[in-house]
């Protein structure tokens, strides 16, 4: 197997605790502090992204005088020309503002794309035809903030520039009539990370508003998605509404080439677009005209309403693209060959170059080696009729390129780029220097440790997480890409199944992952048929992957695609594995499909049968859960007592059979027939907590309250725990007078979000009259009231209320220690966590009773 070493991101878990009360999955909330989303506006805003929480296009500095200055031109009739650039952001800008003038009515507007040899950015031959042309304005998108000399220029032909633009600034700005830049320190726009389409996007935004038709912009949201993530730029805030808006307006965008494109290259009957689509099949296709051809082709497709244009040039970019794929697979195989031959993977930057290899698609080429090298990479194409080379380079983590060039200027024409990727113009006599020169750089940087791959492993989880019920948690961090990668997820001590070649080739492998009853069929490791034989010398393996949804004949399969595998170390994983599933979070969304037809508003019953949990609404069976989420729901109804009730959310007929989106939630419901009090409690304390006693604190609440017939004073004692008497009290009222009670506080203690308490409990910040019983917690009654009640409070006082003074006596034989050092301890087995399953509390609290030594922290209140 691969040389590679994982890294699990740290986060600081005390810190995710604040954010308890949110409804999440800790594990989701764990990723999300991990990519620095961590207050709850941030989270909330994040997770539930809106339209409405763009910034304020006024907030970029120049966009209002931008809009002036181009409405001023559009009443005096001026020809105005966007500038754009041959990659995708450049193109789908030039459209989006191409198409913005057409939306409003103007039509003496026109575009100019450089072709690739022309270069990145403006230059002068093209500024002078412009002019020549008759323009009268230019309107960069995506470049210019560092065209000096060229705005110069234009100044000295009197052709005004705006300039909009997202790059780096170098210190001082073009002197341009207006610059819109999110990255220029006098904007009050916060966000500096928009694509340049973004930028584009908000001074369309601009000028809509300007001509009365402020939501107008919004159609063009599908065209800002691919600039956006094409660009790959941070899908954080601004530019994460942006692409997850635009592409599901994608599905039906407006734009005639866009949709008949989108028609030949995708399947028919698509139900969304994700980024992969747009980033590794869409973007493509667009970035090919501006490899092979003419750029120019694609903003026609984007802006023309002509059927026959739209068909030829979308048919063109698609035959475009394939010759780039063969030609990329060429050189591939010629960079290959050469390293082998030359032994260049023994210099610390692989470097290659040959008059065969194309600028358009070396960049690709030299991303490809680093897969299989993970080595700085630079490919050139030499061009011999000028004795220079274009070269493309890309870089692995802790080798900055820019830096690195920067260190020998006087070799390159021309350089640029940025840590992970960079290009350069060099002369072909300077070529071997090169070579010397950036290895000299590169040993000083690197050692032997650097070229080994890092697989960046978001969160380990346990193995019921390899769900599809799991995945729509997940979901609700989509859009993924750059700055929000699709999560990578670890789980470990887990057994391979059925492992198969499968490709083609045979290069690729298949099999079944398999841990505590749950299995995910089908996982896929790609282009490493080559382990087949390690995979099969060990039982245990730990798999870093990536989990996805697929659908196949209208069923939604989970898959598992591996980044990478390692032997297991066989660590003890039992009580991660109970305090996970302690912990699940619910409700659950769900599926599941049936042929028979279903009342939507009726909720289902769900059975155990020998393997899966079966389905009832009414009397009639109407189909199962899958096998992994009734193992999920089995094992938790087995250590913990829970019960479950099912809500329809959702039911879609389709061709074979009914798709029923489900939502499982934990049954807080009591149901008891008891004819006394006394039978009614015992009720009560079996639906609280099984087969378990409570614990002496809550015994001693409950007798003084309920025998002794009075108010209680409870002092505030952080070893209590007082969740087991506040249930009781709520389900014995909520059962007596069919009412909820209320806990007065101000407090924002986690264990007041907790689902089970919020069941029979109100919690409200002030005294509210009607309830059947109150707790004032941290808080007291201003005056006398009639319910029943209980005042939590160290220092209030009341000759009517009795005040329970009680004190905990821990045993000798009970050794107590943070969660952290219990986890440590080898060998031991009589442990006692919270989240333990209820049989093993019972026989802990046995063995605690005959005197052997417990190892617990806290929670180990809940047996004395």
């Amino acid at each position: 197997m691969k040389n590679t070493k994982w890294n699990f991101k740290k986060v600081n878990n005390a810190e995710i605790a604040k954010n308890n009360e949110l409804p999440l999955d800790k594990d989701i909330l764990s990723i999300l502090y991990s990519r620095n989303i961590s207050n709850k506006k941030d989270i909330i805003e994040f997770l539930n992204p809106s339209l409405s929480n763009i910034q304020d296009h006024h907030l970029l500095k120049d966009l209002k005088k931008s809009v002036d200055i181009i409405f001023d031109a559009m009443k005096n009739k001026k020809n105005i020309w966007i500038y754009g650039d041959y990659d995708v952001d450049g193109i789908t800008s030039t459209s989006l503002l191409y198409l913005v003038f057409q939306k409003l009515g103007y039509n003496n507007i026109n575009y100019y794309i450089p072709i690739r040899d022309e270069g990145y950015g403006l230059n002068k031959n093209a500024i002078e035809q412009i002019k020549n042309s008759g323009g009268d304005l230019i309107i960069t998108v995506d470049c210019g903030i560092t065209s000096f000399e060229e705005i110069d220029f234009a100044n000295s032909l009197k052709l005004p520039v705006i300039i909009t633009d997202h790059h780096e600034i170098n210190k001082k700005l073009p002197k341009a009539s207006a610059v819109i830049n999110p990255k220029r320190e006098d904007n009050e726009f916060s966000f500096k990370y928009l694509a340049g389409v973004g930028v584009a996007f908000l001074l369309a935004a601009g000028l809509f508003e300007e001509a009365g038709q402020k939501d107008e912009v919004y159609s063009l949201l599908d065209l800002t998605a691919i600039g956006t993530v094409a660009d790959i730029v941070p899908l954080v805030q601004e530019n994460r509404i942006f692409v997850k808006f635009g592409l599901e307006q994608l599905l039906h965008t407006e734009i005639p080439g866009l949709k008949y494109l989108c028609s030949l290259i995708f399947d028919p009957g698509k139900k969304e677009y994700t980024t992969y689509d747009v980033g590794f099949i869409l973007a493509p296709v667009f970035n090919a005209a501006g490899r092979l051809k003419d750029a120019k082709m694609v903003v026609k497709l984007l802006t023309t309403d002509n059927k026959r244009e739209i068909e030829i040039i979308s048919k063109e970019l698609i035959s475009k693209n394939n010759e780039r794929k063969v030609l990329q697979e060429k050189i591939i195989a010629d960079v290959e060959e050469n390293i082998q031959k030359n032994s260049l993977n023994d210099n610390y930057v692989i470097v290659d170059y040959s008059p065969e290899y194309h600028h358009g698609v070396i960049g690709i080429v030299a991303s490809k080696i680093i897969d299989t090298y993970y080595k700085p990479t630079v490919i050139m194409e030499v061009k011999e009729d000028e004795d220079i080379a274009v070269a493309s380079a890309r870089s692995i983590e802790g080798f900055n390129l820019i830096e690195a060039l920067q260190t020998m200027p006087e070799l390159f024409l021309k350089f640029g780029g940025h840590a992970g990727a960079a290009g350069f113009t060099i002369p072909v006599k300077n070529i071997k220097s090169f070579i010397k020169k950036i290895n000299d750089y590169a040993k000083k940087k690197l050692d032997e440790n650097d070229f080994v791959k890092l697989i960046n492993i978001d969160k380990e989880i346990p193995i019921q997480k390899v769900s599809y019920e799991f995945y729509q948690i997940i979901d609700l961090l989509k859009p993924f890409g750059f700055g929000n990668p699709n999560p990578t997820f670890a789980v470990k001590n887990i057994i391979l199944e059925n492992i198969k070649h499968i490709g083609q080739n045979k290069n690729h492998l298949m099999f079944n992952i398999k841990k505590n009853g749950f299995v995910s069929r089908n996982a896929v490791w790609f282009g490493a048929g080559s382990n087949f034989k390690d995979l099969n010398q060990n039982i245990f393996y730990d798999l870093a992957f990536k989990l996805k949804v697929e659908d196949y004949m209208d069923k939604s399969y989970t898959k598992v695609y591996v980044d990478d595998i390692k032997n297991s170390e066989l660590n003890d994983d039992r009580y991660s594995y109970f305090y996970s599933l302690y912990h699940t979070v619910f409700p659950l969304k769900s599926i599941f499909y049936t042929n028979i037809e279903l009342e939507p508003d009726i909720p289902l019953t769900p059975k155990m049968d020998f393997e899966q949990i079966s389905l009832f609404q009414g009397n009639k069976f109407v189909g199962r859960l899958d096998y992994n989420v009734s193992n999920l729901l089995t094992q938790l109804m087995k250590f913990y007592n829970y019960t479950f009730k099912i809500q329809i959310e959702d039911i879609q007929k389709t061709d074979i059979h009914y798709t029923v989106d489900i939502l499982i939630k934990k049954n807080y419901d009591f149901l008891s027939y008891a004819y006394n009090e006394k039978r009614l409690f015992i009720d009560i304390k079996n639906f609280i907590l099984g087969n378990m006693e409570y614990d002496s604190f809550t015994k001693t609440v409950l007798a003084s309250f309920f025998k002794g017939e009075k108010n209680l004073i409870i002092p505030n004692d952080k070893t209590y725990n007082f969740k087991n008497a506040f249930l009781t009290f709520g389900i014995y009222f909520m059962k007596k007078n069919n009412l909820k009670s209320q806990i007065v506080t101000s407090s924002k203690s986690m264990q007041f979000s907790d689902l089970f308490l919020k069941h029979y409990f109100d919690i409200n910040k002030e005294y509210k009259d009607g309830y059947p019983f109150t707790v004032f917690f941290n808080s007291a009654p201003e005056s006398e009231i009639n319910e029943r009640n209980i005042i939590i409070s160290d220092d209030y006082e009341n000759e009517n209320y009795e005040k329970i003074d009680f004190s905990f006596v821990i045993p000798e034989n009970v050794v107590l220690k943070t969660p952290k050092e219990i986890m440590k301890l080898e060998n031991e087995k009589n442990i006692f966590f919270e989240f333990i399953p209820v049989k093993e509390k019972l026989k802990i609290k046995k063995l605690l009773e005959n005197g052997e030594k417990i190892y617990s922290d806290k929670s180990i209140y809940e047996i004395l």
